[in-house]
């Protein structure tokens, strides 16, 4: 006859080993999980600073349009207002040169 005793000391071991499967088991999926979680994060992360890079291109961009614009109307009043001078000048020089 088997002994009651080494029986259940069997039966606490296989029952040990199984929870000791699933503890590992669950802990493996978990694992997988955060992996996953953390790859798909990676992966945005990447995707957010492209369009940030992409942002910052644009944003120079559009700043060195703006100066351009800016520059180009400031040579165009230095030039109107030359051009409205300039018959003064004229006109002026020409005064000077009949009194001489």
């Amino acid at each position: 006859m088997a002994d009651p005793h080494h029986s259940s000391a069997k039966r606490q071991q296989r029952s040990q080993a199984f929870s000791s499967t699933i503890a590992h088991a669950s802990l493996e999926r978990k694992l997988l999980a955060a992996q996953t979680a953390r790859a798909e994060a990676e992966a945005k992360f990447r995707e957010r600073q492209g369009y940030i890079e992409k942002l910052e291109q644009d944003r120079r961009f559009l700043a060195e349009r703006e100066q351009a614009e800016r520059e180009e109307k400031e040579s165009e009043r230095t030039a109107h207002a030359e051009e409205k001078v300039r018959p003064l000048l004229l006109l002026t020089e020409r005064m000077l040169q009949w009194n001489v």
